[in-house]
C-alpha cells in the first residue's frame, strides 16, 4: 500500500526537479516547505502549488550553511510533522563539465559541498526527526552519471558515486527505525540546470521525471533509476574490461567537445 504524505519538505525547490516535485504533491490538505535561494522563481512555485490547494512555506537561505538547513529542517517540523523530505538541491550543468584543461577546482569544491555537503546535511536533519517518530522517508536526488567516472565531469560523477553509497548506508542505518531512505539516481531530465550539456540523450521532462519520483517514495522503493536505455547502458558499461569501458567514455567525450 503506497504512502500518503501531508507534509513535504523539498531543498532546491525554485526550478528543475524541485519545482516539478513540488507541483506534483500539491494538493489540498498537503503542507509543502520549500526552500531555495532565488526568491522569484521559488514565489512563483508556490503561487502555482497554492492554486491546487496547498498551503506553502518558504524559506530562502544557502544550502551550503548547515545551521540555517538544520534550522529550517526543526522548525517546518515544529508546525507539522513532515513525514517526506527530498534532498534535490545540487549543483551541475555546463559548469561542471570540464574544459580543454581540466576541472576548475574552485567548481569542483562547490560540488562536492552541495551534492554531497547539503544532501547529507538535509538527511541528518531530516533522520534527527523523523526518527523518533518511527515514520517518514528521505528522498536523495544523485544521478546515472554516479554510475561511471565520466571524463566530461569526474567531480560530479563522484559526487553523486558517493551519494549512492551513502544512500545505502542510511538506509540500513534508518531501516530498523522504520524510516524509509529513497536513491533516485535520473538520465538527463529537461531542467535549467541541463541547458547547454552536451550528449544530451533520452532526455525525460521535469514533470515526467517528478510522477516517477513520487510514485517511487510512495511506494517506499529503496531506489529507482531511469530512463531504462540509459540504465541498462551504463549496467552493460560496468561488465566490461576497464580498457574498453576507457575508450568508449573516451571517444564519446571527443565527440562532444
Amino acid at each position: 500500500m503506497a504512502d500518503a504524505f501531508v507534509h513535504v519538505a523539498i531543498t532546491g525547490a525554485s526550478s528543475g526537479i524541485g519545482a516539478a516535485l513540488a507541483r506534483e504533491h500539491a494538493a489540498p490538505g498537503v503542507l509543502l516547505s520549500l526552500c531555495g535561494r532565488d526568491a522569484g522563481r521559488l514565489q512563483a512555485v508556490a503561487g502555482l502549488c497554492e492554486a491546487t490547494g496547498a498551503q506553502v512555506r518558504l524559506s530562502l537561505f544557502d544550502l551550503r550553511d548547515g545551521k540555517a538547513l538544520a534550522d529550517w529542517i526543526a522548525a517546518a517540523d515544529g508546525e507539522r510533522k513532515i513525514d517526506l523530505v527530498y534532498a534535490c538541491a545540487g549543483l551541475g550543468g555546463i559548469a561542471s563539465v570540464a574544459g580543454p584543461d581540466g576541472e576548475d577546482p574552485e567548481v569542483s569544491a562547490d560540488l562536492i559541498r552541495v551534492n554531497m555537503g547539503a544532501a547529507i546535511a538535509t538527511a541528518t536533519a531530516a533522520a534527527a526527526r523523523l526518527k523518533p517518530r518511527g515514520r517518514g522517508r528521505i528522498v536523495l536526488i544523485g544521478s546515472l552519471a554516479g554510475r561511471a567516472g565520466l571524463p566530461q565531469c569526474p567531480t560530479y560523477s563522484a559526487t553523486k558515486a558517493g551519494l549512492e553509497i551513502y544512500a545505502d548506508g542510511l538506509r540500513r542505518l534508518l531501516r530498523p527505525a522504520g524510516v524509509g531512505v529513497t536513491l533516485i539516481e535520473p538520465g538527463f531530465v529537461d531542467t535549467p540546470m541541463s541547458k547547454g550539456v552536451p550528449g544530451l540523450v533520452f532526455l525525460w521532462s521535469a514533470d515526467k521525471a517528478a510522477r516517477r519520483i513520487r510514485r517511487a517514495a510512495e511506494r517506499g522503493k529503496a531506489t529507482l533509476r531511469f530512463p531504462l536505455p540509459l540504465d541498462i547502458g551504463l549496467r552493460l558499461l560496468r561488465l566490461l574490461p576497464r580498457p574498453l569501458a576507457d575508450w568508449i567514455l573516451v571517444a564519446i567525450r571527443k565527440r562532444d567537445m
